[in-house]
């Protein structure tokens, strides 16, 4: 990502308000690397001290009085990530000692940093899982729920169809007719007790065949 943002700003002689007016102020004048002192340690990834700001082409103006400043670049490992400025209304404010110092402030804020990305990352990742898993549940509980909608559409339907057979094995009974049904796949003849009893021959005997309705019944 080609560009910066200043993300944290503290003067203790100014307002809640006016830090904010600041850091607008700052993330319109410098919006990439590269612009002002503290873009240019992004850009060659080590400190500066500027005993003298005004005299320093690289310094960008932007907070009246500013006579002095340190600049210390963010990295983990050869990576990148921000820089520290502190800066002074007195001209060179700031010794090696100040610079050791917050160099080691640096690594310490990049670890800091680092550890809350992969602690959003992780977060982001296990939300998704949650996410993910909860949608497999719900899917699983509509096929579970249709399933069951389809057993007992089957139950049902297996129960008419046997009420319908029973009522009209009682009127075929009550009527002296027999019932029949011819069975595509095996290719054969089913009767009921009825068909056997009116025309008189054995299940054994008509055997299903087409050739047996011929003999027995024509």
């Amino acid at each position: 990502d080609n560009s910066v943002k200043m993300i944290a700003f503290n003067r203790p002689d100014i307002t809640a308000e006016q830090t904010e007016e600041y850091m607008a102020k700052m993330n319109e004048i410098i919006s990439h690397p590269g612009q002002g002192l503290s873009g240019w340690v992004i850009t060659h990834r080590k400190s500066v001290r500027v005993p003298n700001v005004i005299n320093d082409k690289r310094y960008i103006d932007i907070f009246p009085g500013i006579q002095s400043g340190l600049y210390v670049p963010i990295m983990i490992g050869d990576r990148i990530m921000g820089s520290i400025a502190v800066e002074s209304d007195k001209e060179n404010g700031f010794t090696e000692g100040d610079e050791r110092m917050l160099e080691t402030l640096a690594v310490q804020a990049a670890i800091a940093i680092e550890n809350a990305n992969l602690f959003a990352t992780n977060k982001k990742e296990i939300v998704e899982r949650q996410n993910a898993e909860a949608a497999l549940q719900y899917q699983a509980g509509k096929l579970i729920q249709l399933n069951n909608e389809l057993e007992q559409h089957v139950l049902e339907r297996t129960a008419e169809i046997e009420d319908t057979r029973k009522r009209l094995q009682l009127a075929a009974d009550a009527a002296g007719l027999g019932i029949w049904e011819w069975d595509n796949v095996n290719g054969r003849l089913i009767w009921d007790a009825q068909m056997y009893r009116i025309y008189g021959v054995s299940p054994e005997k008509f055997g299903g065949k087409l050739d047996s309705v011929y003999e027995y019944i024509l």
